[in-house]
């Protein structure tokens, strides 16, 4: 009887043992994977802000340098290709 009755004692340690393990191992697993979940979103703001850097670059480029012949309107000399004589 006593045998029996350490016996399920024991098992029941064991299970507790193995669930308190399980618990643990899944709290690491979520912790990893709300890490990798931070890293991944730092690093698609990086790139959006970098994107963003460009754009505004190229968009002060192009104000720089404003084109001022519009299509409704005759093009000035200077736009225009001289033609080769044959």
């Amino acid at each position: 009887m006593q045998a029996n009755a350490l016996a399920a004692l024991t098992d029941a340690s064991a299970l507790a043992l193995i669930s308190d393990a399980d618990a643990a191992n899944a709290a690491a697993v979520q912790a990893i994977a709300d890490q990798t979940d931070a890293v991944a979103l730092t690093l698609a703001a990086n790139a959006a802000a970098a994107a963003a850097l460009a754009a505004s670059q190229s968009a002060d480029l192009t104000d720089a340098t404003p084109c001022t012949w519009q299509p409704m309107l005759p093009q000035p000399r200077h736009c225009r290709r001289r033609r080769k004589r044959t």
